[in-house]
Formats: C-alpha cells, sequence, structure tokens
C-alpha cells in the first residue's frame, strides 16, 4: 500500500475514533520530553487522547450540520451515526486499556483486544449498509428510514461483521498490527 494512501487511512480512523488509541506511545514520547503528562498514570493520557479524539468527533458534526442544515442532519439522524462512532472508539479504547495497561501478558492481552477492536470495528460495515439502504429509498423517493429497513440493515451487517471478529479473535495467535512501536518495543 502507497504510504500516502497507509497515512490517510490512519488519519481518518485515528480522527474517527475507528483507529487504535496512541496513549502508550503518546505516554513514552511525554515522559520523554517531560510535558503536561510525563509521570501520569496510562489511564490518564487515554483519558486525555479519548477525549480529545471525541472532541474533533463533535467539531466534525458541527461543519456537517452547518453544512448540510438542521432539517438534513435531524432527517438522516447523523448525531446517532456520530455517537455511534463515539461508542465504538469508546469500547476500542476501554479494550486497548484493559489489554494492554491492566493485563498486559500477551497472550491474554491480545486476544482480549482483538475482541474490543472487532466489535468497534464490525460498526463501519453495518454503516455502510445502512448507507446503502438510505440510499436506496432516497432513489426510490421513499421516506429515510421507513419500514425499519436501515436499522435492520445496520442489525444484520452488525451481527455478521460481529461473529467474524468473534472468530478471528479466538483463532489469531499474532500480534495485532497497528498499535504504534512502543507497545511492540514493551512487550519484546
Amino acid at each position: 500500500m502507497p504510504a500516502i494512501l497507509r497515512n490517510i487511512l490512519f488519519f481518518v480512523g485515528y480522527i474517527s475514533l475507528v483507529g487504535p488509541p496512541r496513549a502508550i506511545e503518546l505516554k513514552a514520547y511525554a515522559d520523554r520530553k517531560q510535558d503536561e503528562l510525563a509521570g501520569k498514570p496510562l489511564y490518564i493520557v487515554m483519558l486525555v487522547e479519548f477525549i480529545l479524539r471525541g472532541g474533533l468527533i463533535l467539531l466534525l458534526a458541527v461543519t456537517i450540520e452547518s453544512l448540510l442544515g438542521d432539517q438534513q442532519y435531524e432527517l438522516y439522524r447523523l448525531d446517532i451515526f456520530l455517537g455511534a462512532l463515539i461508542v465504538s472508539g469508546a469500547c476500542h479504547s476501554c479494550a486497548y486499556y484493559l489489554a494492554f495497561g491492566v493485563l498486559r501478558k500477551k497472550r491474554r492481552s491480545n486476544r482480549v483486544y482483538r475482541f474490543g477492536r472487532n466489535f468497534s470495528y464490525a460498526v463501519i460495515p453495518a454503516f455502510f449498509s445502512a448507507g446503502i439502504v438510505l440510499a436506496w429509498q432516497n432513489f426510490n423517493q421513499k421516506i429515510p428510514f421507513e419500514g425499519g429497513l436501515v436499522e435492520k440493515a445496520f442489525i444484520i451487517t452488525w451481527a455478521v461483521f460481529l461473529l467474524a471478529g468473534l472468530i478471528e479473535a479466538t483463532i489469531a495467535k499474532r500480534q495485532p498490527t497497528g498499535l504504534g512501536d512502543k507497545l511492540h518495543d514493551n512487550e519484546n
């Protein structure tokens, strides 16, 4: 994958709370530079990071609402979509902290992290399926969310991808990728 595409995907994943936290790397950097977070426990660094990332989602929500207008924003329930991203990101962050801040035993921590990460990742294809149903409803001049089809598509897709993620978390043995160098350094 080209570096520019990898960087764009990292940026979008990080800002949207879908990507993994960087708290361990942030803590190592803070301790090395002796800045405001130096010496703070990992959960404090994670909390600060999550608040900043969540704040970026809220800025995105305000921007989208300003561009679309209140009526369109409410019609397509974008507040629920963005709120679900925040909840999904919170689950991902909690799994990260539990796995690498509390448990720290490589085999068990990797599995715990994978369960939380895959729970969070399963939301993304569910959003796409809901978006496709909404586009279909719009194309066929139906009222958005009419008949509960969007919700059904979301739940079914989420459940399928959650099941796939649970299977992956159960059978995978290797270290999860994309967690940063400091985490790998700490475990080796």
